[in-house]
C-alpha cells in the first residue's frame, strides 16, 4: 500500500513538472528578431554633364569673297540700215570673257545643320566686238561696198541675287562645309555696237562712228557649290575666319536687240566661279 501511494505521488509530481513547464513556454512571447533600421532613400545626384546642349555653331553668318568667273562666250547682232536710197546691212559679233567678281552672303541656321541664305555677286568685263558693213555706193546701184571696224571698250555687268539652300557639315572643331543651292535672280547689262547710217559718210573711210546702245534684261537661273570656312579665333560673340568657295550659276538670258535690230542666240549668264574671303560668324 505503501508503495502504491509512493509511486501515485511520483507520478503526480511528475504530471505537475510536465504541465508547468508547458505552461512556461507557451507563457513565454517571442522575441522580436532585431532588424537594420530603414534608412529614407537617398537622392542620388546625376552626374554633370560637360556640356548642356551640343554646341551647333554660330546662328548667323556673313561672308564676303572675291572671285573670279570663267566663261568664254560670243553673240552676233544684225541690223539694216538705209543709205543712198539702197539697204545697207551690218553685223556684229560680241565677245563675252571671264573677270573678277563680287560677292557676300548672310544667312542663318534655321533649324539643326539646315541653314538659309541671301547672297549678291557683281561681275563686270568689257569686251570688244568687231562690226562688217556692206554700205550701198552712192552712185553704183547695187555695188556695196563691205568695211569692218572694231567697237572697244563694250561694258558687261550681272548683278544676280542668289537664295541659297545650305547642309552645313562640321568637321572637329574650326572647319565647316557648307553644301549650296537655290534659285539665282539675274538682272544683265550690256552694251552693243552697230552702224547706222549717220555713222557713214563717204569717202573712205566710211565708217567715221559707232553707235552704242544700252541693254538691259533680267532672267530667273539657279547657283549650286560649296563653302568651306576655317574659324581663326573667336573675340567675344563673334567668330572669325576665312574660306573658300567653288559653285557653279547659270541663266538664259534673252537680251533685246538695239532699235532694228535681232541677236541670233541668248546669252548665258554666270558661269564657274570660285574665290575666298572673309567669314564672321554671330
Amino acid at each position: 500500500m505503501d508503495t502504491l501511494m509512493r509511486t501515485l505521488k511520483l507520478l503526480s509530481l511528475a504530471v505537475l513538472f510536465v504541465v508547468g513547464t508547458a505552461l512556461q513556454v507557451n507563457g513565454q512571447t517571442p522575441e522580436a528578431n532585431p532588424q537594420a533600421p530603414v534608412m529614407p532613400p537617398q537622392t542620388q545626384t546625376p552626374p554633370a554633364s560637360s556640356q548642356a546642349q551640343t554646341d551647333e555653331g554660330y546662328g548667323i553668318f556673313f561672308n564676303v569673297n572675291f572671285a573670279g568667273q570663267a566663261r568664254e562666250q560670243s553673240f552676233n547682232e544684225a541690223a539694216t540700215f538705209t543709205k543712198y536710197n539702197e539697204t545697207g546691212a551690218v553685223g556684229t559679233s560680241h565677245a563675252v570673257g571671264g573677270g573678277g567678281l563680287f560677292d557676300l552672303t548672310v544667312g542663318a541656321r534655321v533649324w539643326r545643320n539646315v541653314a538659309v541664305g541671301i547672297g549678291y555677286s557683281s561681275f563686270k568685263d568689257d569686251d570688244d566686238a568687231g562690226i562688217i558693213a556692206q554700205v550701198p555706193h552712192p552712185l553704183l546701184f547695187g555695188s556695196p561696198r563691205t568695211e569692218s571696224i572694231t567697237a572697244s571698250g563694250l561694258e558687261h555687268t550681272e548683278n544676280v541675287v542668289h537664295l541659297q539652300f545650305m547642309w552645313l557639315i562640321p568637321y572637329r572643331e574650326k572647319f565647316q562645309l557648307a553644301l549650296i543651292a537655290g534659285p539665282s535672280f539675274f538682272t544683265v547689262r550690256q552694251d552693243l555696237a552697230t552702224v547706222r547710217a549717220a555713222d557713214i559718210q563717204d569717202p573712205a573711210p566710211l565708217i567715221r562712228s559707232i553707235t552704242i546702245t544700252e541693254v538691259k534684261e533680267s532672267a530667273v537661273g539657279f547657283n549650286i557649290g560649296a563653302d568651306g570656312s576655317y574659324l581663326i579665333r573667336r573675340i567675344r560673340r563673334v567668330a572669325i575666319g576665312v574660306g573658300l568657295f567653288a559653285r557653279y550659276v547659270g541663266a538664259s538670258i534673252e537680251l533685246p536687240g538695239a532699235a532694228g535690230a535681232t541677236i541670233d542666240d541668248n546669252l548665258k549668264g554666270g558661269g564657274f566661279q570660285g574665290g575666298g574671303g572673309l567669314r564672321l560668324g554671330f
